[in-house]
């Protein structure tokens, strides 16, 4: 369970005086609700319903990632996409290829199954 400690910051105006800003978070009322998500997490990500989430997700990023540098000019096929989404990024030498993980860039922390840090 995250901490919700008594989160405080209290800002010093000229003209109004002091503000002060907290969370407004009871723990206990959340308590409940983080255990169930947290629950729910567990189990999907140990069930089959979670690779084939995995799967969709790549193969999402990679159709989106192709609409994107096709319209950037970009003269990848979708196949060719995928495969340059395989690649490790400091194996690219390719400038198109190149494009193709610049596109990707923006969506590494879509992913459906990463845990939460």
């Amino acid at each position: 369970m995250p901490e919700f400690a008594d989160h405080r910051l209290t800002v010093e105006t000229a003209r109004f005086g002091p503000f002060v800003f907290q969370l407004g978070v009871d723990a206990a009322v959340v308590e409940t609700a983080f255990l169930r998500v947290s629950d729910a997490q567990q189990r999907f990500q140990g069930s089959p319903l979670s690779q084939v989430a995995s799967q969709l997700e790549r193969e999402v990023v990679a159709i989106s990632v192709f609409g994107t540098n096709s319209i950037e000019g970009g003269t990848l096929s979708e196949e060719e996409t995928q495969q340059a989404l395989d690649l490790d990024p400091s194996m690219v030498q390719d400038i198109e290829q190149r494009r193709v993980l610049n596109c990707c860039a923006g969506t590494r922390n879509w992913s459906i199954s990463r845990s939460p840090s």
